[in-house]
């Protein structure tokens, strides 16, 4: 068993965690960015004669399983993105949500990694963050764009009912970005000459 905290003082190592008291009598546990791992039973004592003691079981769902159980439907919705290496792409996605109250919202990649929550960034990556410039709208944005990262993106409201809209990112290898900007130049600044044949 892991002493996690006295009092309100933190002893364990995780940052996540920390101890609040609204009142004198009340000592709330918070836990931020919850993660799969964190499933399981907490107990809470307070040293009285007799101890008094109450556990809580923190049930931690994974929206990544939630995901995969999602077959995108016919009308799903795919937009292009087409950015240059080096580049930072905007990938949309908004929604018209019925729902009242929370609203959450996750983007994935192709083989189901989980980028963020809402606008948490879960992934390692610290080109990627999510915006919200307008309420339902949440767009990805990935700086410094590589073509390792061309590929389709899923961005899910997990609300009922499920919505998906899909994205495609392409992103340029600017090796042959460059060879097209040079072609058009030289084809831009190329004098043609064209000749008669007298024969004809």
């Amino acid at each position: 068993m892991t002493v996690i905290s006295l009092m309100d003082r933190r002893l364990i190592g995780d940052v996540r965690m920390r101890v609040a008291r609204p009142d004198n009598d009340t000592w709330n546990l918070h836990i931020n960015n919850i993660r799969s791992k964190d499933t399981g039973y907490y107990q809470c004592s307070i040293n009285t004669d007799p101890v008094q003691t109450k556990r809580i079981y923190l049930d931690v769902k994974s929206a990544a399983t939630e995901i995969k159980k999602i077959q995108p439907m016919n009308d799903t919705t795919i937009h292009h993105v087409t950015e240059t290496e080096g580049g930072n792409a905007i990938l949309p996605c908004s929604f018209k949500s019925s729902a009242t109250g929370y609203v959450q919202v996750v983007w994935m990649s192709s083989d189901m990694t989980l980028i963020s929550i809402e606008d948490l960034r879960i992934s390692d990556d610290e080109r990627v963050s999510v915006r919200s410039p307008h309420k339902n709208v949440w767009n990805l944005h990935i700086n410094n764009v590589r073509p390792k990262d061309t590929g389709y993106y899923r961005c899910s409201l997990i609300n009922d009912p499920v919505k998906t809209e899909m994205v495609y990112l392409h992103v340029k290898d600017c090796s042959f970005a460059n060879d097209d900007e040079h072609m058009s130049h030289f084809l831009m600044n190329t004098k043609m000459t064209v000749k008669s044949n007298p024969r004809l």
